[in-house]
């Protein structure tokens, strides 16, 4: 019976984000709701525009909400509407990240709803890198084990791909900004790319 063992390889890559997810809400409040509505469909037009001037594509906007209700600033106000849209933008540029923040904000009169969140491309070399690493830390704990029971670390018998995920923390920048006369600043820094792989190795007499 041929003796196996199978150990985990993991590896870790860096990588500079090549993307960025920006969420940007647009908003308005009336004193009844299809006046709040439309004025809000304006801004989500105006936000549009913005978008097809800076070069980003239908495809990479992406509504994820839009809300009509009752809203009230006090206790003792009376009531009014409140209309908003959300809007998340995927972004490959980071100074097309900083132009649109200033001007959705001061132009369109956009809040920052989330982000940005930064993303390292499917294609990017840092994914194979951290594949190699994998692979190679799997090698080395299966010749610890081999050594340590007194064996040999043999041929590779079966290797399976867990998976692979961005590691490190989303920069983002919630809240909401006023429009004033101010220039962000977006840096992506450094994020992480890990892979790991179950590699089973035949186990050989020792020397």
């Amino acid at each position: 019976m041929t003796r196996t063992i199978t150990v985990r390889g993991r590896g870790v890559a860096p990588a500079r984000p090549t993307e960025a997810l920006l969420t940007l809400e647009v908003a308005a409040v009336r004193g009844a709701a299809p006046e709040a509505f439309t004025e809000a469909e304006t801004r989500n037009a105006a936000l549009d525009e913005l978008c097809e001037r800076l070069g980003i594509g239908e495809r990479d906007r992406t509504t994820t909400s839009t809300s009509v209700h009752e809203y009230r600033e006090g206790v003792d106000d009376p009531i009014k509407w409140r209309a908003s849209y959300s809007v998340t933008v995927r972004l490959r540029d980071p100074q097309v990240a900083t132009r649109l923040l200033r001007e959705a904000v001061v132009d369109v009169g956009a809040r920052v709803a989330g982000g940005p969140w930064w993303r390292v491309g499917p294609d990017d070399a840092s994914r194979l890198e951290a594949c190699r690493l994998a692979a190679a830390d799997a090698e080395r704990r299966a010749t610890v084990y081999a050594e340590a029971l007194g064996l040999r670390r043999g041929a590779v018998v079966r290797a399976v791909e867990v998976g692979a995920s961005d590691l490190g923390e989303d920069i983002s920048a919630r809240g909401s900004f006023t429009p004033l006369d101010f220039e962000a600043e977006l840096r992506p820094g450094t994020a992480e790319v890990s892979a790991a792989v179950d590699v089973a190795f035949e186990l050989e007499a020792g020397a």
